[in-house]
């Protein structure tokens, strides 16, 4: 949707500026032709409504691209994520090995999040899914 606007929005602005229409042709109707100097600056208005329109155009997509760099660099990896057995059934985890690896903002997790268990006789470090969505981050939908 937004693409369609941004192409509109150019192709109206390049509509409207000196580059997208032929030379004015006077036509017997008119009262008055416009000077050379008023045709210039008519010009000159309509180039610089063109280059605004193409500017917000241009910042629009800008802000489309870092809205979904932000959203996917919350994403964690769902390969990282695993279960564990325990004695009353398995717990799932964020390997923090996995995620250094694979998860170029894995210092930022916060180490509010950080659980230690006991699996099969040793203890395993990891991030608990539920905390890490409750802190915004986006793990995978297998919990």
């Amino acid at each position: 949707m937004v693409r369609i606007v941004q192409i509109l929005v150019l192709a109206a602005a390049l509509a409207l500026s000196p580059a997208g229409r032929p030379a004015a042709q006077p036509h017997p109707a008119e009262p008055r032709s416009l000077t050379e100097g008023e045709r210039a600056m008519r010009n000159l208005a309509l180039g610089i409504a063109a280059l605004a329109a193409l500017g917000l155009v241009l910042q629009a997509a800008d802000e489309d691209r870092k809205e979904k760099r932000e959203a996917d660099s919350r994403r964690l990896p769902p390969a990282c994520l695993t279960d564990w057995p325990v004695r009353n059934g398995s717990v799932r985890l964020h390997d923090p090995d996995c995620l250094e690896a694979r998860f170029a903002r894995a210092g930022e997790l916060p180490l509010d999040c950080a659980v230690t268990i006991r699996s099969r006789g040793r203890f395993v470090s990891g991030f608990d899914p539920a905390c890490l969505r409750e802190a915004g981050w986006e793990t995978p939908a297998r919990d």
